[in-house]
């Protein structure tokens, strides 16, 4: 294990951590969290091992639900909402470009599975990111 470094108060150590997805996939349908933190839950719940968190049509706005706080009703997250959080969460480095609401991409470096696969390119759309993910130029967060 590598040395600590400080950031304010919050000791970062260079290594791993392992999170359930079925708590991951809880935080997504949870309407007290904001869009972004659903949206980052839900990805991380549906990793595969190439990097890529897949999802049907529609079914990303359906997971991301809204409540109207004033008649109780809940409806599916809008095109352009999910398309704003996306871009929010690109912008922030938590996710790459490319993701869109039916594929999800996550930094190489930051991530990894339990499932052992093979390199394959993405079967949701042909955005020419394998498990290698052209990672050369990926910032660092």
């Amino acid at each position: 294990m590598s040395a600590p470094r400080r950031r304010s108060s919050i000791t970062i150590r260079d290594s791993w951590i392992a999170v359930s997805q079925a708590y991951d996939d809880r935080a997504a349908r949870n309407f007290a969290l904001s869009t972004d933190v659903r949206l980052l839950s839900a990805a991380r719940a549906r990793i595969e091992f190439n990097g890529h968190s897949h999802f049907g049509r529609g079914e990303l706005r359906h997971i991301l639900s809204k409540v109207n706080e004033r008649t109780g009703e809940v409806s599916d997250l809008s095109n352009s909402a999910l398309s704003r959080a996306i871009d929010r969460m690109v912008e922030a480095r938590m996710l790459l470009p490319g993701s869109w609401s039916e594929c999800l991409i996550h930094d190489p470096f930051t991530v990894q599975t339990g499932v052992k696969g093979y390199e394959t390119e993405c079967p949701a759309k042909p955005h020419g990111l394998s498990k290698n993910f052209q990672s050369a130029g990926i910032p660092s967060v």
